[in-house]
């Protein structure tokens, strides 16, 4: 699994290689703190793995299919999981994802809402109202997000 580990953040910087946050510092930097934290939460290399490439799929070209592939069907199951579908309502989003009971895809996703609600990041957004609209969406949305996922008790 360590193997895997290492294959997973080569892919996944390789993946994100020039996309810069919002800060403009290099987007792989989020994907990387979330494997981090979900490592922590769940206590598995499984969940390192999820968190690194938790937005290869939303956020680059890579498909599921290319997922599975490189790192096997478990793995790409879990990227299904956390990717966001068209049309899909961020409440039915959160809720789909509680529903899966594994606990290292639900780690992910509270890593994921901790490292996007952290107000060190978000404060070097430099326009003004996108550093309010994050703010709005971290105490609205993210807010929501943690409690529900977290009152499951998949992630204890």
């Amino acid at each position: 699994m360590n193997e895997m580990l290492t294959r997973a953040r080569r892919y996944a910087r390789q993946k994100h290689r020039g996309q810069l946050d919002k800060c403009d510092l290099p987007y792989f930097n989020h994907p990387w703190r979330v494997s981090h934290e979900a490592l922590l939460r769940a206590g598995s290399q499984r969940a390192a793995i999820l968190g690194i490439l938790h937005d290869t799929v939303e956020d680059t070209d890579a498909t599921l299919e290319d997922i599975a592939v490189q790192f096997g069907g478990d793995i790409a199951k879990g990227i299904d999981a956390l990717t966001r579908r068209t049309n899909e309502s961020y409440k039915d989003y959160i809720r789909r994802i509680a529903r899966t009971k594994d606990r290292d895809v639900v780690s992910v996703k509270l890593a994921d809402l901790q490292d996007n609600s952290d107000p060190h990041r978000n404060a070097c957004i430099k326009d003004d109202r996108e550093r309010e609209a994050m703010a709005k969406m971290v105490s609205g949305r993210y807010t929501w997000a943690t409690t529900y996922l977290m009152g499951t008790g998949i992630a204890w």
